[in-house]
């Protein structure tokens, strides 16, 4: 602890709901075929530019690193 107070270190959860409500929204995904909208996919070796085309901002939708 105090090397997170020494360097200044800032942490930030995020709360994002309950299990329960994660779990029913997956299954009106599944029920309803929603599928989200991918824009792009980068192998992992070519993550710095995967962060790169994010920072750019212009994308519209998912950008996935592809790992297996």
């Amino acid at each position: 602890m105090t090397a997170v107070l020494m360097q200044q270190v800032r942490i930030q959860g995020v709360l994002v709901g309950h299990r329960d409500g994660f779990e029913a929204m997956n299954r009106a995904l599944a029920v309803a075929g929603i599928r989200p909208v991918v824009d792009r996919i980068f192998d992992l070796e070519d993550a710095p530019r995967a962060l790169e085309h994010m920072a750019a901002g212009r994308h519209l939708g998912k950008i996935c690193l592809r790992i297996a």
